[in-house]
């Protein structure tokens, strides 16, 4: 009996994160159109490059917590020229922030992409984030509408 209602709780809360991602990747697609001129990269495939990934998210939210190996928005921009070689991808909570930023680095001559559906893609298809060095399963998630967290995650507002 125990085992059953184990079992029962966590298909619900593989039911809930697949609802949660349904949501998550219609609202990244919309985003990715509106930006379509900076190419889109998933999470996945972001991981495997070498690529130099820039958090354009104010103090509030990275301060919670950010992608491992993640640079701030401004880290990059105190040295531009040192990154003008690499891949750029830039990411915030689901991509409108990163592809407005993704415009005006195109328009400098970098290589960028914008990571679809930002952290909180990464979260539901990569793994953990981390805050000070150290993994976290803790997620700024911008506003009530963007509260798509996988449910490991806990969501801050």
């Amino acid at each position: 009996m125990l085992l059953r209602v184990l079992l029962m709780a966590a298909l619900a809360a593989f039911a809930g994160d697949a609802e949660t991602l349904v949501r998550l990747r219609t609202m990244s697609a919309r985003t990715a159109k509106r930006f379509k001129e900076v190419a889109a990269i998933a999470p996945k495939e972001a991981l495997a490059k070498k690529a130099v990934f820039v958090d354009v998210r104010p103090v509030e939210e990275t301060s919670v917590s950010m992608i491992p190996g993640a640079i701030l928005k401004k880290e990059f921009e105190s040295d531009p020229d040192a990154f003008r070689d690499s891949l750029i991808v830039l990411y915030c909570t689901i991509g409108h922030r990163s592809g407005k930023y993704g415009r005006t680095l195109q328009e400098k001559g970098f290589r960028v992409r914008n990571l679809l559906g930002g952290v909180l893609l990464w979260a539901h298809t990569v793994g953990p984030l981390e805050h000070e060095g150290e993994p976290t399963r803790r997620i700024h998630v911008y506003g009530k509408r963007w509260d798509l967290p996988p449910e490991s995650f806990e969501a801050v507002r």
